[in-house]
């Protein structure tokens, strides 16, 4: 008789087996006594019977029989504590020696006859031991190296698809710290799972710090090639081409030959545009994989062949590109984007009725619309809009003097085709994405709108065209950094140098104007990109200051910013402009700094003045300055309250530091704060 499934979710073997054997193992742990395993098997052993065992669960004497067959296999696979982490077997009884089921029996009047239980394999048994012992317990064990790989590798994947994210880390990181273990492929696999639930913990630190201290401690094994592998992908994330080379060819000296490689070389060199040399370091990794005996590499040779016929196609798993990216798309963008820039004219916009609150419901109820709001929020969302403009507290523009940038007719036409074939519609108000943006990247539809761009090549001349195209590719399903930098930003940077040479000098765009999103998003994403890496450089600034100059209502808040650069860089005067092109700035950054910018330049009646103003508006903001520490408070997602706690820690976090180094502020402030 079969006493277990295979599969542990096989419902239909009339033992259930695995949960048998884990509350065994967990007995066992915890006595470590083999008289009182047996006793604990045989008084529970029918609880375990399942609807499909051929007798009735009432019948002691099968149960026993069942028992009796499984007692000493288990018991001889357990690893126990007290035994350094070793099983201690019982040995097969001889044929008249007393039988272990304890019956009183000789063994060949007694178990002798039964069917042999099939071998319990290690890393089986191990998996369920992990679960139940300590944490001590696993560092010891882990010190012993008495636990198969295989099995931690086991568990670890389990809680990771579980989402048991801190219980994966608890149980890898004992192999890596504060020594180093195992150094073979299996501990690379594993560091790669704790790799994965450090980014999903949001740890990315704790990520750094253990591929740097494998790379630092590890001889050259495969575990250190697994982390200069890992820290090749993270800087072929960020666009840092040559240390990603540099960390390739470290894990290629660690361990040469490694199929993975092949895949990590190809990938690097199409993210260059280097589609020649894919090709043919493709046909050379096919002619060294076809003489792996150990391995079977045909789907990797498959891919590989595929870009040694087509270096320039989408190659998915080597390119970083989507699959549902057409192979031409690419390659399609870097010739296009080579291309002679369009001539857009500088036209005056029609100023709004703004009395006509009918008509401008019926405009802010078609760009809900456009931009995929359901109707259960739009009657909502369009009160608020509208209530909010009769208040005056969202203005639009009513100059005489509003200007667009007006394609040339040849363009109209070809936004009018495009309309026809692209399904998203335009993001609504300062947001990046549609409501939906999912459909763009069905395959089908992928294909139809790439298809067009392929037929109207002037179609990269469309500021209308290029920001959809740049909202498709950054919600891009699998997008990371290197597609970005790939395909978005320069289709990003193309229609900013557009909207830049087409506007006359000292002239502007305002976003309140919906013609003249298109022109300013770019710029605007561009920034958010550049913030999101990390990349707050000289060029991230001057970006916001010709952003601001061209679209003075900084709609999206990117003069808080530069508010902070200014005063962190002593560019106090600078400052003080900044703020007086914003003087009801509900923004803590603009009417603070403006008290910080004043009392550095000396005018501190004026200082006193501005923070009556500001602390009259922002209170919480002043408060949290002066005090030596504060919890932070929970942020949500959904963003800032105007004049919450949020608001001022936040403030506080990024500012703090250049109050306390202006001389004499702090005991200012406090004695203004008391007035």
């Amino acid at each position: 008789m079969k006493f277990y499934p295979e599969d542990p979710d096989n419902n239909s073997a009339p033992l259930n087996f695995f949960q048998l054997l884990d509350d065994s193992i967990k007995f066992i742990i915890e006595h470590e006594d083999f008289d009182a395993f047996r006793a604990w098997l045989f008084k529970n052993i029918q609880t375990y019977m399942t609807p499909e065992t051929p007798f009735p669960a009432i019948d002691t004497v099968p149960a026993e029989i069942m028992a009796r067959g499984l007692l000493r296999e288990i018991w001889n696979v357990v690893p126990l504590p007290g035994n350094g982490f070793r099983p201690s077997p019982i040995p097969k009884p001889k044929r008249n020696s007393p039988c272990s089921c304890g019956s009183g029996k000789k063994f060949k009047q007694c178990c002798q006859g039964l069917a042999d239980v099939p071998p319990l394999p290690a890393e089986v048994v191990w998996s369920l031991v992990l679960e139940h012992l300590s944490s001590k317990q696993k560092t010891e064990a882990f010190r012993k190296k008495a636990v198969p790989l295989e099995a931690i590798e086991m568990v670890v994947n389990g809680y990771i698809d579980e989402g048991m994210l801190e219980e994966a880390a608890q149980l890898a990181e004992p192999l890596f710290f504060p020594i180093i273990i195992y150094t073979n492929e299996t501990s690379g696999f594993i560091m790669e799972e704790l790799c994965t639930a450090y980014d999903d913990l949001e740890l990315r630190d704790k990520k750094h710090f253990l591929l740097d201290h494998v790379i630092e401690k590890s001889p050259k094994s495969p575990l250190r090639s697994c982390a200069h592998q890992r820290k090749t992908l993270i800087f072929l994330d960020l666009n840092k081409i040559d240390e990603a080379w540099a960390s390739f060819k470290r894990a290629m000296a660690d361990t040469p030959g490694s199929a993975v490689l092949s895949i990590l070389e190809i990938q690097i060199l199409m993210v260059e545009g280097r589609f020649k040399q894919a090709g043919k370091r493709a046909q050379f990794w096919i002619s060294q994989l076809k003489r792996d005996r150990l391995y079977d590499n045909e789907k990797l040779i498959e891919h590989l062949q595929h870009v040694v016929d087509n270096p320039e196609g989408d190659h998915g798993f080597v390119s970083g590109i989507h699959d549902a990216v057409p192979g031409f798309l690419p390659a399609l963008v870097k010739t296009a984007l080579d291309s002679s820039l369009p001539s857009y004219k500088f036209s005056p916009i029609e100023p709004l009725d703004l009395d006509d609150m009918s008509t401008f419901r019926k405009q802010i109820h078609t760009q809900l619309t456009e931009a995929g709001i359901g109707t259960e929020d739009l009657e909502e969302i369009l009160d608020e809009v509208v209530n909010k403009q009769r208040d005056g507290m969202e203005p639009l523009s009513d100059e005489e003097d509003d200007y667009t940038l007006m394609p040339s007719k040849k363009l109209v036409d070809v936004e009018s085709l495009w309309k026809e074939v692209f399904p998203l519609p335009k993001p609504f108000g300062v947001q990046f994405f549609p409501h939906e943006h999912e459909e763009a990247w069905s395959p089908d539809i992928a294909y139809e709108w790439a298809s067009f761009l392929h037929d109207h090549p002037e179609a990269f001349d469309s500021l209308d065209i290029l920001d959809d195209l740049a909202t498709a590719l950054l919600c891009m399903p699998g997008s990371t950094r290197a597609t970005d930098d790939r395909l978005a930003v320069p289709i990003l940077k193309r229609a900013w140098t557009i909207t830049k040479t087409s506007v006359p000098e000292g002239k502007g765009l305002d976003w309140r104007s919906v013609e003249n999103r298109p022109a300013l998003r770019p710029l605007a994403r561009l920034l958010s990109l550049k913030d999101d890496k990390g990349e707050r450089d000289n060029e991230y600034y001057t970006m916001i200051e010709e952003f601001l100059a061209l679209n003075h209502n900084d709609n999206h808040g990117f003069r808080a910013d530069l508010m902070n650069h200014y005063l962190q860089s002593d560019r106090n005067q600078q400052a003080l402009e900044l703020a007086g092109r914003y003087p009801d700035d509900m923004l803590p950054e603009i009417p603070y700094g403006r008290v910080l910018a004043l009392f550095r330049l000396g005018e501190k009646k004026q200082a006193s003045k501005a923070f009556k103003q500001a602390f009259s508006k922002l209170p919480k903001v002043a408060k949290a300055l002066v005090r030596s520490s504060m919890k932070k408070p929970k942020i949500s997602p959904q963003g800032v309250t105007f004049g919450g706690k949020d608001q001022a820690w936040l403030y506080r976090d990024a500012m703090r530091d250049g109050w306390l180094k202006t001389r004499g502020i702090m005991t200012w402030l406090k004695s203004e704060i008391k007035r």
